[in-house]
């Protein structure tokens, strides 16, 4: 069995949370396998959880004006052996930072240091959803800690928009 750490950035501005998606390079519609995720990445050797966190978080999103507010734990997420060959499993630590500089709605970025299939470049297309409403599920497992982070947020009283 092989065991992969990985860190995700639940990434938040007034009640949004930053996901993104994989556009066909071609089309520009958005690959169905890739899912809706939030960034996040391997965690290189000898580099800590944060630092590593903090690093897919700029690589991905291009984003500098970033804070770290919590560390909000870590699942194991198992992977079928028939998609890698192998029996993968996922430690994955998740983080909470907050979003301290202006941003479009919806900005591409292009991954250039992807950790699967390295020197192939990634396109990724970001996009701000509302915390106070169903959101679509995040591929992977990599929604399990967003119900905590919305409870601990406290958006009671707010108004969407």
């Amino acid at each position: 069995m092989t065991n992969i750490k990985k860190v995700f950035a639940y990434l938040t501005k007034n009640a949004h949370l930053l996901v993104f998606e994989h556009p066909d390079p071609v089309t520009g519609i958005p690959i169905p396998e890739a899912g809706i995720q939030v960034p996040g990445g391997s965690v290189e050797r000898g580099e800590s959880l944060e630092t590593a966190v903090k690093r897919e978080l700029r690589e991905e999103t291009g984003l500098e004006k970033v804070t770290l507010q919590s560390y909000l734990g870590k699942i194991f997420h198992n992977y079928d052996p028939s998609v890698y060959g192998i029996k993968l499993t996922h430690e994955r630590h998740f983080f909470h930072f907050c979003c301290e500089e202006e941003t479009p709605p919806i900005w591409t970025t292009i991954e250039r240091t992807p950790s699967i299939d390295p020197g192939h470049k990634i396109i990724l297309k970001y996009r701000w959803v509302d915390l106070r409403q169903e959101i679509s599920e995040l591929i992977a497992g990599q929604g399990a800690m967003l119900p905590g982070l919305v409870k601990n947020l406290n958006f009671q009283g707010e108004q969407s928009g």
